[in-house]
């Protein structure tokens, strides 16, 4: 199963190391699912993770999340789409997840932002919120 993490899903995992949305990524690095990302996905990671108010309530240091950044740019599957959509009026920014999901042929896009989960699904990939994502990853390895 491909799926792409909205940057906040994975922002929270960094932030909150025993939270849900860690969990979230430990079983991609356990391999029970693939992570997608984009270039613009990763660098909007990047750029969130560095605010200030970020690094300073959760006590981030640079070094800290540019290593956890190197990891997602070489473990996860890095796509640049090569082609653009106009799938969220509300918020363009959003498209960015869609199009790495349609390049990469992603099942998922694991989001709590309001305008891509207003989509529901779109040319068959299905916006879930991160929470029930998880729920599905703990059902697939009781199953």
């Amino acid at each position: 199963m491909r799926v792409v993490l909205d940057a906040n899903v994975v922002i929270s995992a960094l932030i909150t190391p025993q939270g849900a949305m860690a969990q979230v990524l430990d079983f991609w690095k356990q391999g029970v699912y693939e992570l997608v990302l984009s270039p613009a996905i990763l660098d909007e990671i990047a750029r969130v993770a560095h605010y200030p108010r970020i690094q300073g309530r959760y006590r981030l240091d640079d070094a800290e999340i540019d290593e956890f950044i190197r990891l997602l740019g070489e473990e996860a599957m890095l796509i640049q789409p090569s082609f653009r959509v106009q799938a969220v009026a509300e918020d363009p920014d959003d498209d960015r997840y869609v199009e790495c999901a349609l390049a990469a042929g992603a099942d998922l896009i694991v989001t709590g932002d309001a305008h891509l989960l207003k989509l529901g699904d779109y040319q068959g990939i299905r916006m879930t919120k991160p929470g029930d994502f998880l729920l599905l990853l703990r059902l697939l390895l009781a199953g």
